[in-house]
């Protein structure tokens, strides 16, 4: 484990600990049941679990209950978390991390990589698009103030889930147009979340695999938290099929946190540090510093332009086409 892994765990289990309470002091962390599921019968992970859960409670000062969960065998699964009771919070331990890391939980746990088992499972589906769409919603008008987009006129958002972040911009820029391109569980929410909006005339909703093609015409490609899922072959291929799509003048804009190349104890290292460990137990995908997507960038042909921070955990950093 190099040294940014070793910092990187230090870091992130520190902000587990600490982000519950200075959101309880702040009155963030409504008082609400909390439950840690754990797989498998008790053991050396259940013992860590109820570790957790004991430094969890005294930080919320409220219970915390520990469960187990033996038919998981020491895989708690989606279903799980949404039966968890809707007034409550349900944190998944970690389980199995050796293994977890080497494949990332959901290809271990579900058999397929990445978020492709989602597709059979429209009501989990449905709930993490619930997710994505209001962790966006939190940073999309910081994102937009960040980027000039005033001459956009096609945007494509690619891996875009059920559009956000392109309902937003087309709010913005009544100038545009959008194409909003996903997996079919992703973009199937997306004619609605466009007519709140008001601009389901202007967006077309293309369901693809990113790794496969990226629909081409755009000047302006997004690719918003969506690299650090992947690890670098992944990334690279699907970078790879958006540059395929652009035009010699077209522009990138991959809108991710960018990690810090010698991380400190502040509280946005620390963020950065635990979702750096979340990307990479749950998908072997991992948050990165400039440089390295920077390099990520350079072997598909294409070349860090700028990097413009929002007043949020994002930056957003625009590539174009490599000039020969």
């Amino acid at each position: 484990m190099n040294i940014r892994r070793r910092t990187a765990l230090v870091y992130g289990a520190a902000a587990c600990l600490k982000a519950p309470a200075l959101a309880a002091a702040e009155g963030g962390w409504p008082s609400r049941p909390v439950r840690i599921v754990a797989g498998g019968a008790a053991s050396v992970t259940d013992i860590r679990t109820r570790w957790l859960a004991e430094r969890l409670s005294a930080a919320l000062g409220q219970p915390v209950v520990v469960e187990n969960n033996a038919a998981a065998g020491g895989n708690v699964g989606a279903a799980e978390v949404a039966r968890a009771a809707p007034d409550g919070y349900t944190l998944l331990a970690w389980h199995q991390g050796i293994a977890a890391i080497r494949r990332g939980w959901r290809e271990r746990h579900e058999g397929q990589p990445g978020f492709d088992a989602l597709a059979r499972q429209p009501e989990q589906a449905a709930q993490f698009h619930r997710a994505m769409n209001e962790l966006t919603r939190r940073v999309a008008a910081d994102v937009l103030d960040a980027v000039d987009l005033s001459a956009a006129r096609g945007v494509v958002d690619v891996g875009g889930g059920s559009g956000e972040l392109l309902a937003a911009l087309l709010v913005a820029q009544p100038s545009a147009r959008g194409v909003l391109f996903d997996q079919q569980h992703g973009v199937a929410h997306g004619p609605e979340r466009m007519r709140r909006g008001g601009v389901e005339a202007r967006c077309e909703f293309v369901a693809g695999s990113f790794f496969d093609a990226v629909p081409a015409g755009g000047d302006v490609y997004l690719l918003k938290s969506v690299l650090h899922n992947w690890d670098d072959a992944r990334c690279i291929a699907l970078l790879g099929r958006c540059r395929e799509a652009m035009a010699s003048d077209a522009r990138l804009l991959v809108i991710e946190r960018v990690m810090a190349a010698e991380p400190s104890p502040s509280p946005a290292d620390r963020d950065a540090a635990r979702s750096d460990l979340n990307m990479l137990a749950n998908l072997s995908g991992r948050e990165r510093t400039l440089d390295e997507y920077r390099a990520l960038l350079h072997a598909t042909g294409l070349r860090l332009a700028t990097v413009a921070p929002t007043h949020g955990p994002m930056s957003v950093i625009e590539a174009r086409a490599q000039v020969d």
